[in-house]
């Protein structure tokens, strides 16, 4: 059986690519297996302020340079088009901060799962930091969202919430949905695309891979500091746009009770500002 052809798109941001540790460790790997090379090509998308020199690779690569930083939505757009004009079966998707391993990537081109197949329409791996499991999560209730099983396998017969990073999708499936959702460029893009995705019938097969992965809002969500408040307020109106354009009636309802509840908490320690964003932010539109 042939390999299904994969179409990878990473994305770069203020951070040098022998700094990126996705980019060093698919480096590694593709070096290591180079009979892995020939199913894929990629697109370094960099929106730092400076374009930097790529180091030579084994897979067809290219590269753009855009230091407007249109976040992740445009870079992903662009891999979608290119892709579609190489006629790759699967976009993968890369941030800049996470560990690959070998058993994940030869899961991801492995032809028994991706050739063929027309079962689903996105593979994801298992992200975790610190030993919980960030990605997939299950749909958000009152209480933090819960993620998977570590042990979770398979195709997914219920609404998933994954995160970007490691994640394959069928090319011809974000063609059919117009590609990434407007409005999203950079936070909630991954629960928008998702959301999109299974509300059009299309499956996510859950695969064996767990991946070391930094989610960079942690330190946003316990600080009043200045920069990281204005890094938080992105990413609750990008939430607050998620529920508002895609949530349930009973999601909304949760996600406005946890805000207010955030905001009675970061009273209580004193992070004023902080509390007054979330419950701003909790008046959904």
């Amino acid at each position: 059986m042939s390999r299904a052809r994969i179409f990878a798109v990473m994305v770069l941001y203020k951070r040098s690519l022998e700094e990126s540790e996705t980019f060093s460790t698919l480096r590694s790997l593709l070096q290591k297996r180079t009979d892995l090379a020939g199913a894929m090509s990629l697109l370094l998308y960099d929106n730092s302020p400076v374009a930097q020199k790529v180091p030579a690779l084994p897979i067809p690569t290219q590269y753009i340079s855009n230091p407007s930083n249109p976040g992740l939505a445009a870079a992903y757009s662009a891999g979608l088009q290119l892709a579609g004009e190489e006629a790759a079966d699967w976009l993968l998707l890369f941030d800049q901060d996470t560990l690959l391993t070998e058993a994940y990537l030869t899961e991801v081109i492995s032809s028994t799962q991706l050739a063929g197949n027309d079962q689903f329409d996105a593979i994801v791996p298992k992200l975790v930091e610190d030993g919980t499991v960030l990605s997939p999560h299950l749909t958000i209730t009152l209480r933090h969202p819960k993620p998977v099983d570590i042990t979770t396998h398979g195709i997914s017969t219920v609404a998933l919430h994954p995160y970007n990073s490691g994640a394959v999708l069928r090319v011809k499936a974000l063609q059919e949905m117009k590609g990434f959702p407007e409005g999203f460029s950079l936070d909630s893009l991954d629960h928008a695309t998702f959301r999109r995705l299974q509300t059009r019938g299309g499956k996510i097969f859950v695969m064996q891979a767990i991946l070391e992965h930094k989610l960079s809002t942690n330190r946003a969500d316990v600080s009043d500091d200045p920069v990281l408040l204005a890094r938080q307020k992105s990413v609750l109106q990008a939430e607050q746009a998620f529920y508002r354009d895609f949530g349930t009636p009973r999601e909304r309802f949760y996600y406005h009770v946890r805000l207010v509840w955030r905001a009675w908490k970061a009273m209580r320690a004193g992070r004023f500002r902080r509390s007054i964003m979330l419950l701003k932010t909790s008046v959904m539109p």
